[in-house]
Protein backbone atom coordinates (compact mmCIF):
# COMPACT_ATOMS: atom_id res chain seq x y z
CA UNK A 1 0.00 0.00 0.00
CA UNK A 2 1.24 3.51 -0.78
CA UNK A 3 2.79 5.46 2.05
CA UNK A 4 0.87 8.59 2.90
CA UNK A 5 1.15 11.50 5.30
CA UNK A 6 -1.31 12.02 8.14
CA UNK A 7 -3.36 14.35 5.92
CA UNK A 8 -3.69 11.67 3.22
CA UNK A 9 -1.21 13.16 0.73
CA UNK A 10 1.62 11.03 -0.65
CA UNK A 11 4.76 11.02 1.45
CA UNK A 12 7.86 12.79 0.13
CA UNK A 13 9.80 10.63 -2.30
CA UNK A 14 6.73 8.67 -3.43
CA UNK A 15 6.98 7.68 -7.09
CA UNK A 16 3.59 9.23 -7.86
CA UNK A 17 2.36 6.45 -10.10
CA UNK A 18 -1.25 6.56 -11.13
CA UNK A 19 -3.42 9.28 -12.53
CA UNK A 20 -3.49 10.61 -16.05
CA UNK A 21 -0.13 10.84 -17.85
CA UNK A 22 1.02 14.44 -18.26
CA UNK A 23 1.13 14.37 -22.07
CA UNK A 24 -1.98 12.28 -22.67
CA UNK A 25 -4.14 13.35 -25.59
CA UNK A 26 -7.89 13.55 -25.51
CA UNK A 27 -10.14 13.12 -28.52
CA UNK A 28 -11.64 16.56 -27.90
CA UNK A 29 -8.22 18.22 -28.02
CA UNK A 30 -7.22 16.30 -31.15
CA UNK A 31 -10.46 17.28 -32.93
CA UNK A 32 -10.04 20.91 -31.84
CA UNK A 33 -6.46 21.01 -33.17
CA UNK A 34 -7.55 19.47 -36.48
CA UNK A 35 -10.38 22.00 -36.76
CA UNK A 36 -7.91 24.87 -36.35
CA UNK A 37 -5.84 23.78 -39.37
CA UNK A 38 -6.01 26.28 -42.23
CA UNK A 39 -6.84 24.88 -45.66
CA UNK A 40 -5.42 26.21 -48.97
CA UNK A 41 -8.53 28.40 -49.48
CA UNK A 42 -7.77 30.25 -46.21
CA UNK A 43 -10.63 28.76 -44.19
CA UNK A 44 -10.16 26.49 -41.20
CA UNK A 45 -11.50 22.95 -41.17
CA UNK A 46 -13.95 24.06 -38.46
CA UNK A 47 -15.31 26.80 -40.77
CA UNK A 48 -15.76 24.29 -43.59
CA UNK A 49 -17.54 21.88 -41.23
CA UNK A 50 -19.84 24.67 -39.99
CA UNK A 51 -20.67 25.64 -43.59
CA UNK A 52 -21.48 22.02 -44.46
CA UNK A 53 -23.61 21.61 -41.33
CA UNK A 54 -25.65 24.74 -42.15
CA UNK A 55 -25.99 23.66 -45.80
CA UNK A 56 -27.18 20.19 -44.76
CA UNK A 57 -29.78 21.64 -42.39
CA UNK A 58 -31.11 24.09 -44.98
CA UNK A 59 -30.92 21.97 -48.16
CA UNK A 60 -32.50 18.89 -46.59
CA UNK A 61 -34.99 20.75 -44.41
CA UNK A 62 -33.44 18.80 -41.55
CA UNK A 63 -35.05 20.08 -38.35
CA UNK A 64 -32.88 17.91 -36.08
CA UNK A 65 -29.66 19.35 -37.52
CA UNK A 66 -31.05 22.88 -37.34
CA UNK A 67 -32.06 22.28 -33.70
CA UNK A 68 -28.56 20.99 -32.95
CA UNK A 69 -27.05 24.16 -34.44
CA UNK A 70 -29.33 26.41 -32.40
CA UNK A 71 -28.66 24.43 -29.20
CA UNK A 72 -24.92 24.90 -29.78
CA UNK A 73 -25.36 28.62 -30.37
CA UNK A 74 -27.89 29.45 -27.67
CA UNK A 75 -27.60 26.51 -25.27
CA UNK A 76 -30.21 23.90 -24.51
CA UNK A 77 -33.59 25.33 -23.54
CA UNK A 78 -34.40 25.05 -19.85
CA UNK A 79 -36.98 22.44 -18.98
CA UNK A 80 -39.58 23.39 -16.43
CA UNK A 81 -40.59 20.70 -13.98
CA UNK A 82 -43.53 21.20 -11.67
CA UNK A 83 -43.86 19.37 -8.39
CA UNK A 84 -46.80 18.79 -6.11
CA UNK A 85 -44.66 18.16 -3.04
CA UNK A 86 -43.48 20.91 -0.76
CA UNK A 87 -40.45 20.73 1.45
CA UNK A 88 -40.35 22.68 4.68
CA UNK A 89 -36.90 23.40 6.00
CA UNK A 90 -36.41 24.75 9.46
CA UNK A 91 -33.46 27.11 9.82
CA UNK A 92 -32.06 28.03 13.19
CA UNK A 93 -30.33 31.38 13.48
CA UNK A 94 -27.17 31.33 15.56
CA UNK A 95 -25.61 34.62 16.68
CA UNK A 96 -22.34 35.53 18.33
CA UNK A 97 -24.26 36.81 21.36
CA UNK A 98 -25.58 33.40 22.31
CA UNK A 99 -23.52 30.25 21.61
CA UNK A 100 -25.26 27.30 19.96
CA UNK A 101 -26.57 24.72 22.38
CA UNK A 102 -28.05 21.42 21.16
CA UNK A 103 -30.20 21.24 24.31
CA UNK A 104 -31.68 24.70 23.67
CA UNK A 105 -32.26 23.81 20.02
CA UNK A 106 -34.11 20.63 21.00
CA UNK A 107 -36.20 22.54 23.55
CA UNK A 108 -37.11 25.12 20.91
CA UNK A 109 -38.31 22.34 18.59
CA UNK A 110 -40.72 21.00 21.24
CA UNK A 111 -42.39 24.33 22.10
CA UNK A 112 -46.14 24.30 21.37
CA UNK A 113 -47.30 26.76 18.74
Amino acid sequence: MAERNDDGTFAEGHEGKGGRPKKAYSLTNLLREKGEEVLPDGRTRAQVLADKLWAWALDNDDKATAQHIFNRLEGMPKERVESETRTVTQIQLVTDDEPYSPAKAEAADTKPE
